[in-house]
């Protein structure tokens, strides 16, 4: 997970210390044309089957290029309520005041997971 460049600026103050080696992990070299995919741009969530997205979004989001109806966006963050957008099967967690001032910060990102995936699960069940 951490880089050779790291493990290269401790390096010589864990050899001072007198600690084992560390080897670079081959996993850490990431090979960046390995990450291009072929995606389609658009899709028909009917025909392929998708009745719920869960939309992630870390500290800044860009929401302009979802197009569905019901889907609406105020002052750069989604119109939703307790995750749940207007549109039909499109939740949102992972940015501030999705249900509490945690949500936008890592730590209150899991309670919203799970109050999401439960108004999921009910909605399945009703």
């Amino acid at each position: 997970m951490f880089s050779s460049k790291f493990f290269g600026m401790l390096g010589p103050l864990a050899d001072k210390g007198g600690a084992p080696t560390i080897e670079d992990d081959p996993a850490d070299e990431v090979d960046p044309d390995a990450l291009v995919i072929d995606a389609p741009t658009r899709i028909d969530l009917d025909e392929a089957g998708i009745t719920s997205i869960i939309w992630t979004t870390g500290f800044n989001g860009d929401y302009s290029w979802i197009d569905l109806e019901g889907h609406a966006v105020e002052r750069n963050r989604p119109v939703q309520t307790n995750g749940a957008s207007p549109a039909k099967g499109l939740y949102f967690t992972g940015s501030p005041w999705v249900r509490t001032r945690a949500s936008g910060v890592l730590y209150g990102v899991g309670a919203d997971g799970e109050a999401i995936a439960q108004t999921i699960a009910n909605s399945l069940s009703s």
